[in-house]
């Protein structure tokens, strides 16, 4: 992007790498905020991977930011493959991974790369695997969305930090931002691509804390993102299935690839009676038959040596 600021010489290099699937006008949005960041634009690489939109999203991004990298795919693979797509192409020291439907705060980017390189310390954080801003309502702005998540395997079920004012560890943030080196891929590899539009997030977060790394949720870097993943569902049914099915499915494979054998057995079997029911009679959109035939699908996918990837 052209720059009318002076790049530090210390100033890592950046790829913020998005997918982008019929939402032009967000992209638009997305891209003019990046430009307004405070972070040296001539160290910023963007990469647009799009998921094969039907709209005028690639013609009107090329005209509109012509410096953009631009990954066209021949069909919607979902978030994670999108992203692996130009992650592969990335050149950047640092890789920023975010989705086209929200705004960076002017801030935002140069907070997270501040912390992940440990720019205010002696020596880099070198434990730091990933670092997420705190996402905000684009129109509700004093609505918190996330500012990272814990995961109980027992339960097999995640919740929301309550506390989004002090820097904290966290086992998961979400995939609209992280930021992290990009040699991290070397070390865990990159998105798992099964999960198709939900929890390929925490699954690479909790990869990264496997390999001995933290993940990090800073408050003062904050995103405002737009529409959330269950609005997001009515535009993604897979012909013959509900609109949860691609959930359950995510649900059921980030249980077998990072919970013990008895936490599996637990919180399956907890998924598939109490919590079940506990959903029907909240009046919450619930089907077992649905959850059963996701269930299988990931058993009968699933290999042990998948753990590490």
């Amino acid at each position: 992007m052209n720059n009318t600021k002076k790049a530090s010489k210390t100033t890592p290099q950046l790829s913020i790498v998005f997918p982008n699937w019929n939402g032009v006008q967000a992209a638009l949005e997305y891209l003019g905020s990046i430009q307004n960041s405070s972070y040296s634009r001539e160290k910023i690489e963007v990469i647009l991977v799009d998921n094969h939109s039907e709209d005028d999203s690639v013609s009107q991004v090329r005209k509109k930011f012509p410096e953009v990298k631009i990954i066209e795919l021949d069909k919607n693979y979902g978030p994670a493959y999108a992203r692996n797509r130009g992650i592969e192409q990335a050149q950047g020291e640092y890789v920023f991974c975010s989705d086209n439907d929200q705004n960076l705060d002017t801030n935002c980017l140069q907070i997270m790369a501040d912390y992940l390189r440990g720019a205010n310390r002696l020596q880099i954080n070198s434990d730091i695997g990933i670092v997420g801003a705190k996402v905000l309502s684009k129109t509700k702005p004093h609505q918190i969305v996330s500012c990272g998540y814990t995961f109980n395997r027992w339960l097999g079920a995640e919740s929301g930090r309550k506390d989004c004012k002090e820097i904290k560890e966290c086992d998961w943030i979400a995939g609209c931002c992280m930021m992290f080196r990009n040699s991290l891929i070397n070390e865990i590899g990159l998105f798992d691509e099964k999960f198709f539009f939900f929890a390929e997030d925490a699954d690479f977060c909790l990869r990264t804390k496997k390999a001995g790394y933290k993940v990090v949720s800073l408050p003062d870097a904050i995103v405002y993102h737009g529409k959330n993943k269950s609005q997001a569902l009515e535009t993604l049914l897979e012909p013959g299935f509900g609109k949860y099915y691609d959930y359950y499915k995510a649900k059921f494979r980030l249980i077998l690839k990072h919970s013990r054998l008895l936490q599996k057995v637990t919180s399956i079997a907890l998924h598939l009676t109490v919590l079940s029911l506990i959903r029907y009679l909240t009046g919450k959109e619930e089907s077992l038959v649905l959850k059963t035939r996701a269930l299988v699908s990931v058993i009968a996918d699933f290999s042990p040596r998948q753990n590490a990837q």
